[in-house]
Parts: C-alpha cells; sequence; structure tokens
C-alpha cells in the first residue's frame, strides 16, 4: 500500500508539472518562431514569467510536503497564537485584496497570552493555505472569518467562508495531495491541490488535527485544532 501511494503521488507530482512545463516550451517555441518587436517579446516573456512562478510554487510545495511527511522531529518553539494569527494574514493579505475580501478576525482576545509548542512559519502557513483558499471561494466584495475559540487545554484557529462549500462527494478526498473538486470552480489561479495536504500535516506534526466542520451550511468552515503548550 505504501509503495502504491508512492507511485501515485510520483505520477500525479509528474503530471502536475508536465502541464506549466508544456505550456512554457510552446511559448519560447512561438516566440522563437519569427523575428518580434520588443513589446511583442515583453508580452511573451510576461506570459512565460507567470508558468516559471507556477511552477517555483509548486516545487515548493512539493519539498515542503515531502520534508513534513519525512521528519516530526522537527525543533518546535512556544508560540504565541496572536502572533501566528498575526502572520497569517500577513502572508494573506495579498490574494485578500486582489478581489476586495475583507478578513475578519474574532476573538483574538480570547487567546490573549495562550502560547502552542510548533514552528512558527509552519502554523502560519497553516491559516494563509486557508484563508487563500476561503478567499478563492468567496464571492467577490465577500468577508472570511478567522475566529479564535478556546476550550481546556486547546486552541481553534476556525476559517470560514461564504462560498459554495464543499460537496458532499468531495468531502473524503480534499486533505488527499494533488486532489480538486469534481465541481471546483475557484475564482483566481488554480493550485495544484496541495495546500489542504500540507495544512494536514502541519497540524499533525504539531499534536492537532485539520478538519472539515460537515455540519456548517453557509459555504466552508476549517478548524485547526491545536494543543495549548
Amino acid at each position: 500500500a505504501l509503495v502504491e501511494s508512492q507511485r501515485t503521488f510520483i505520477s500525479r507530482a509528474a503530471h502536475e508539472l508536465r502541464s506549466p512545463l508544456a505550456t512554457l516550451l510552446g511559448e519560447l517555441q512561438l516566440a522563437l518562431r519569427r523575428p518580434r518587436s520588443d513589446d511583442e517579446y515583453r508580452r511573451s516573456l510576461e506570459a512565460m514569467r507567470a508558468d516559471v512562478e507556477a511552477l517555483v510554487r509548486l516545487a515548493e510545495d512539493l519539498l515542503l510536503l515531502a520534508r513534513l511527511q519525512a521528519s516530526s522531529a522537527r525543533p518546535a518553539e512556544r508560540t504565541p497564537i496572536d502572533a501566528v494569527v498575526a502572520e497569517g494574514l500577513r502572508m494573506a493579505r495579498g490574494r485578500a485584496e486582489e478581489r476586495n475580501i475583507q478578513v475578519r478576525v474574532v476573538g483574538l482576545e480570547l487567546a490573549a497570552g495562550a502560547q502552542i509548542q510548533a514552528v512558527r512559519g509552519e502554523l502560519a502557513r497553516v491559516l494563509r493555505n486557508l484563508i487563500d483558499n476561503a478567499i478563492a471561494h468567496s464571492p467577490v466584495d465577500g468577508v472570511v472569518e478567522v475566529a479564535i475559540a478556546v476550550a481546556g487545554r486547546e486552541v481553534e484557529l476556525i476559517v470560514t467562508d461564504a462560498g459554495p462549500g464543499v460537496a458532499p462527494e468531495d468531502r473524503p478526498h480534499i486533505f488527499a495531495p494533488f486532489y480538486r473538486g469534481l465541481k471546483d470552480a475557484p475564482e483566481g489561479p488554480v493550485g495544484a491541490g496541495l495546500g489542504l495536504s500540507i495544512a494536514r500535516t502541519i497540524a499533525r506534526a504539531a499534536g492537532g488535527e485539520l478538519s472539515l466542520d460537515e455540519s456548517y451550511q453557509g459555504g466552508a468552515r476549517f478548524i485547526v485544532h491545536l494543543p495549548l503548550a
């Protein structure tokens, strides 16, 4: 089962890499087919840059996922919840501004002074991935809510959007690497389907969990459960 899982992963990774590489090769061949003006070359280079940026993002995600799955013994630190939230919001700001989405934070004062034992940058990446996903599935000028709740020795980071939600047939698969919803049509660039897989792997490495709230009806709601330090 492990070997088959690895084969599937490699096959899907190769497929994801092949598409932008084929597009990039086609653009290069077209640009070199005949002499062009400076403006035409500039437009070609801009198109190629977008493909290269997509390849860089994919390579970084693949390397991060491989590193996370290879070792659970990474140096952790006592990290304040509010610092994680602030960094995650900063990382997601650009996507929110592109689509004029308001990211509203609720309950941060409840976690004042609370800390978690984890790698700060990685937890911020979890929040950024969830916010980016919520932004992509939200209507323009919509609102994405990030709520913080503390219950006993656990803190919850809850990201909610007002989009179409996750279809029932997609729910068992959304945390698998490279999975895209059968009817998934988010606004903006479509990723490789690694965001949720990376986010769950990071949450579990910190002793927590990432789950979809299947009872929520107003859109999609993801909950990160983390033990307090």
